[in-house]
């Protein structure tokens, strides 16, 4: 049997399953896309209450080589989320994890045992981590908050998303009118900076007064000598 002819199977067998297990699995919406059985689509979402992606959900690629499972797929993100950058393919070296890699920056070290689904399990593991990574990119916890505030309508935005996931918006728990409203609400904009805390703002006033201080000086000095 041709490798194709494998790994073909071996996909359908795996989108079959997923299907099965829809309604039970609350981590991850995964499938391909209509013309390609080897260009899967996922949206990670339903985060923990205490995990800085909560209310996040991230639309990312999985391309699958055409020997799958011998050999690993890539992964990237679409979505902006504050852990790994759009557009790049990313490294998994799950060393510490689970001994394993699972994309294709270390194929000596991947499994044909890997799944998509295991996958994408070990990806929303990984998100939690601190490792330095391919692909990966430094944000604090306010940074990824505000990401995952605005993941939903920049998914919408993405005619692909769109049309890959619409007929799942309920379980995603996605309403794109109420969307719609939220994207024109000015408070709703991303600021990446930190909001200042009670000591900072204090701060802020007393440099600002003594600088007012300073002016009054030089204008009273002025006046004194009749610069």
């Amino acid at each position: 049997m041709a490798a194709n002819q494998i790994s073909v199977q071996r996909l359908m067998r795996e989108k079959q399953k997923m299907e099965q297990e829809l309604d039970k699995n609350s981590t991850f919406i995964a499938l391909p896309t209509t013309n390609n059985i080897y260009e899967w689509h996922f949206v990670l979402y339903n985060f923990e209450n205490d995990s800085a992606f909560h209310g996040g959900q991230f639309h990312g690629i999985i391309n699958i080589p055409s020997d799958y499972p011998l050999k690993p797929p890539s992964l990237k993100f679409v979505t902006p989320n504050g852990r790994f950058n759009v557009g790049e393919k990313i490294c998994l070296q799950l060393l510490k994890l689970y001994n394993r890699s699972f994309t294709n920056y270390h194929p000596e070290t991947w499994s044909s045992a890997w799944t998509i689904s295991s996958m994408l399990i070990g990806l929303v593991s990984f998100m939690h981590t601190n490792e330095r990574t391919v692909g990966g990119v430094d944000t604090n916890d306010y940074q990824k908050k505000l990401y995952a505030q605005r993941s939903i309508q920049h998914n919408l935005k993405n005619p692909q998303f769109v049309e890959l996931f619409s007929k799942h918006y309920q379980k995603l728990g996605i309403n794109p009118i109420n969307e719609d409203l939220e994207a024109q609400q000015p408070e709703n904009q991303v600021n990446l900076l930190p909001p200042r805390t009670p000591q900072q703002n204090q701060r802020a006033k007393i440099i600002v007064a003594a600088l007012l201080i300073f002016a009054l000086l030089l204008l009273l000095i002025q006046i004194f000598y009749g610069f």
